[in-house]
């Protein structure tokens, strides 16, 4: 305790001193602890399963002869039945699940929009994705049409204290009597697939045509997840999906197809834009938390000529190297709990938009992850930064009591002072970098104008609805115009196959649904011909025509027909061509039809 209390008066009298080190240091602990947080938050993304490492997702990738696309996690709706029934010797169960997104008319109750995102799975869905039931009977209940389960969080905000066994929602704009038939544990925040609704299939299935199609021809719409046997081989396992896919969805129409099976959290890393923020996020962590680290290594050692004397007389009092040594790490973790208290603080004072920033990803981690994460920190803190002021005061000899004690110039400091200048240079790049970026990117030609835009989204299969709103928001005195499309630059198009007149798909394209001003309203530069205004008309931007291998100046006197999607009665003729805009500054831009 001596060792704590001399640490402590040390600190009291050297109040400036201790004030710089303690907002420097709890500055970079703020930033690596954040940091380090959200790259567990995303490293630990789909491990919340039972036994999730045995969890694994069917990929799909469409193979075309002049195109091949990347692998999608989406697969066809008849996979799960298959591979339970051939597959029985490798996998354990095999489930199938499509996602609802939250509100958008696909869930009521009492008349109100519930804004849960939900999912239609089958019988299996618990089982094989490993959630804790805690009641009812999934086998028996999701293998009937009209009833869903509910999360434990869902029951929070709808049901507080009651029991919601029984209660009955509407489903699909009110098409769908839906009865709540149990309840499941949530999934921890960092899930890809987190439904407060898992509804039971045979009620998407009695929809029919007026959902999405289920069978082997249709499109790539449906989730399947199997959970594996202890000891399967995965290359056997794919070599076995590949054959169930190529006897039921051979090669048609220069189409193909091919699956695997990857583990459930491997979509996160599969993203180079994820990969980069993690290397990104862990090396400025790093890089803060050592300079923060060394500045106050520095500052200590700064001392030594002032505290030399002190040092010796802790010596004639019987003190030895162990005893000077522990004081000063009781010093530094002193200042390291004192700093903590800043970064909780600074920490308080910018959390909205830390959460910003980061999709919140902070706020969501589990307390007890923060903790660890925080003690691994202050842990490292303590002992490089303490270890080495205290190694060099421990080693002062008592005869410095009696003599006057010159500091030298040691080349261990200038050797110090190089790396932490090297750090903060480091640092100070790459925010110029990151401002350099920020600004061409805000500033660069879209191809359409970002100005003067508002947006806003409403469900386009309620019959009337967008009708009524484009006309109300037409009359109002403060809004130009009003146009409407299916997507929408910002966010980015779904795509589908385009196929020829012999009926063989060429490439694959994003493709948009739009009203007859939405080029104007949008600021777009239609090049030749003019905007759809028909059933069956379509513009494409010019990645679209060289994608054809045609010429811009005699595309429109061919009038090419072509077909979107696997729908032959969703035929399209080219009646204009739009200048190409920047879709995403990630990727190349994409071929484009809207109609």
């Amino acid at each position: 305790m001596k060792q704590v209390y001399y640490a402590w008066r040390t600190i009291v009298n050297a109040r400036s001193t201790t004030f710089i080190k303690v907002l420097s240091l709890g500055a970079g602990l703020m930033v690596a602890i954040v940091l380090l947080t959200i790259i567990s938050y995303y490293t630990g993304m789909d491990t919340g399963y039972r036994d999730y490492r045995k969890l694994y997702m069917v990929w799909t990738q469409p193979k075309m002869e002049n195109e091949s696309r990347n692998p999608s996690p989406m697969t066809f709706g008849p996979f799960s039945q298959h591979i339970n029934e051939e597959l029985s010797d490798l996998v354990e169960s095999s489930t199938v699940l499509t996602n609802f997104y939250s509100g958008g008319g696909y869930f009521k109750m009492d008349g109100q929009e519930v804004n849960s995102t939900g999912v239609a799975a089958d019988s299996l869905f618990f089982t094989t994705m490993g959630i804790e039931v805690l009641k009812g009977n999934p086998s028996v209940e999701l293998a009937r049409p009209g009833t869903a389960f509910v999360s434990t969080n869902f029951v929070k905000e709808n049901f507080p204290g009651g029991d919601p066994i029984g209660k009955h929602m509407r489903f699909f704009f009110d098409s769908e009597d839906v009865e709540i038939v149990g309840v499941y544990k949530s999934l921890p925040p960092n899930t890809s697939t987190r439904p407060d609704i898992v509804l039971s299939m045979p009620t998407v299935y009695k929809l029919g045509n007026n959902y999405i199609g289920h069978g082997w021809n249709d499109q790539l719409a449906w989730q399947t997840l199997l959970r594996v046997k202890k000891g399967t081989d995965i290359e056997v396992l794919n070599k076995k999906l590949n054959n169930i896919l190529q006897k039921n969805r051979p090669e048609a129409d220069g189409l193909s197809y091919e699956a695997m099976a990857r583990p459930i959290n491997y979509g996160v890393f599969e993203y180079e834009y994820t990969r980069n923020m993690i290397v990104i996020l862990l090396s400025t962590a790093l890089i803060v938390l050592f300079i923060a680290i060394l500045n106050y290594a520095l500052l200590s050692v700064s001392s030594l000529s002032k505290r030399a004397k002190m040092i010796g007389v802790h010596k004639c009092n019987g003190a030895g190297k162990g005893t000077i040594f522990s004081m000063f790490i009781a010093e530094t973790t002193l200042i390291v709990l004192m700093s903590l208290v800043v970064m909780v603080a600074t920490a308080a004072l910018f959390k909205p938009m830390i959460a910003e920033l980061y999709n919140d990803s902070f706020g969501k981690t589990p307390l007890p992850d923060k903790i660890i994460i925080a003690l691994v920190v202050m842990a490292v803190t303590i002992i490089v930064g303490g270890v080495i002021p205290a190694h060099i005061f421990s080693k002062i000899p008592v005869a410095n009591v009696f003599r006057r004690f010159r500091e030298r110039n040691s080349l261990w400091k200038r050797i110090l002072l190089f790396i932490e200048f090297a750090g903060v240079a480091f640092v100070m790049a790459w925010l110029v970098m990151i401002t350099a970026q920020y600004i061409y990117i805000s500033n660069k030609d879209r191809g359409w104008n970002i100005h003067d835009k508002a947006l806003f989204m409403f469900s386009r299969y309620e019959p009337g609805k967008v009708d009524g709103i484009i006309n109300l928001t037409r009359n109002m005195p403060y809004i130009e115009e009003t146009a409407y499309s299916a997507f929408t630059p910002v966010w980015g198009h779904v795509g589908e196959n385009i196929y020829n007149d012999e009926g063989n798909a060429m490439f694959y394209s994003p493709y948009d649904e739009i009203s007859e001003n939405y080029i104007d309203v949008m600021g777009m530069t239609l090049l030749q011909g003019r905007a759809p205004k028909n059933v069956g008309e379509a513009v494409v931007n010019q990645t679209f025509i060289k994608k054809m291998n045609l010429r811009e100046e005699n595309l429109l006197d061919k009038n090419p027909n072509l077909t979107v999607g696997t729908d032959r009665h969703n035929r399209q003729r080219i009646v204009g061509i739009i200048k190409d805009y920047q879709q995403s500054f990630n990727e190349e831009i994409k071929p484009l039809i809207m109609y």
